[in-house]
């Protein structure tokens, strides 16, 4: 809960930087989910085409496929999935860039805060601490601090890929997503004494 609280802190003080890696952030799983629907399709129609109503990914493939004015040939959809994916590994990449800089933007303010700080303390205070409480306060501790920036990106990365590989299950077969989802539950909960 403390970390989650700083992170909220860090997203009101960088809001610019923030609202730029979540936007790729989402951007690179919307393009990631529709790559996999391309494939899914693209699969359905190597094995011999679509039979009945298709589910509601190979609906969005094909209204995607039929909107760039392309047959949907297992050819196409193979293309288009490569492209959709290859540009949600270019999102991610200018994410995890962005991210980079606003950890080190981060982790340089809040050091320079408390050198600032420091130098405007009484010399009493001075006496009463050790150099190495200092010293580590501003190499390890502003570093550590400025990575709950890094991880809480990286947790929004993987809760929005469950949330789309999980849509997509569940559009395809609902009854096995709901089995993945109360599999997953459980394993969560089993871990969860592990991860505390």
């Amino acid at each position: 809960r403390g970390s989650m609280r700083i992170l909220a802190a860090f997203i009101r003080a960088y809001p610019a930087r923030s609202a730029l890696t979540l936007f790729a952030v989402f951007l690179a799983g919307l393009f990631d989910g529709l790559g996999l629907s391309m494939l899914l399709s693209m699969l359905t129609l190597a094995g011999g085409g679509l039979k009945g109503d298709p589910s509601l990914p190979e609906r969005v493939a094909l209204q995607v496929v039929e909107r760039l004015g392309l047959q949907p040939t297992a050819v196409n959809l193979l293309l288009l999935a490569i492209a959709l994916i290859s540009l949600k590994a270019v999102l991610s990449l200018l994410a995890n860039r962005q991210v980079g800089y606003t950890v080190a933007h981060i982790a340089t303010d809040l050091r320079l805060a408390l050198i600032r700080t420091v130098m405007s303390a009484r010399w009493l205070h001075y006496l009463q601490q050790s150099v190495g409480r200092l010293s580590n306060a501003v190499a390890t501790e502003a570093q550590r601090a400025s990575e709950i920036f890094q991880f809480g990106a990286e947790m929004s990365v993987m809760v929005l890929n469950s949330i789309i590989y999980m849509g997509i299950a569940l559009s395809i077969a609902p009854q096995a997503g709901i089995a993945a989802a109360v599999a997953g539950g459980l394993l969560l909960a089993l871990l969860h004494v592990l991860i505390r």
